[in-house]
């Protein structure tokens, strides 16, 4: 999927596959969750982020944490973010808007 703020991309989120890692409580390694990278708009890595394997597409609610927490790293303004799915699997609606303020 992609983000724009202004009509100009600025990140892209693509799943990349799955992630393995110790789980703390039994201590072995295992299956955590869907790996996705998040890319600015140079295509620079900016973050891997992890869902787990019950959460099958974002909704607004997450994409918001993202813009927030990497808001600074990708460089983005108070205005509005529109994200954009490049498939039906990867985002609840086709397209959202999220207004980042704040």
């Amino acid at each position: 999927m992609k983000l724009y703020q202004n009509s100009k991309i600025i990140a892209t989120l693509e799943k990349i596959g799955a992630c393995l890692g110790e789980n703390k409580k039994t201590h072995k390694i295992e299956m955590l969750g869907n790996l996705w990278e998040l890319k600015d708009d140079r295509n620079n890595l900016i973050d891997n982020l992890i869902l787990d394997f019950e959460v099958k597409v974002f909704n607004a609610e997450m994409l918001m944490v993202v813009c927030k927490k990497f808001k600074r790293k990708l460089a983005l303004s108070d205005e509005e973010v529109e994200i954009i799915a490049d498939n039906q699997e990867e985002l609840e609606q086709q397209r959202i808007v999220l207004d980042i303020k704040g």
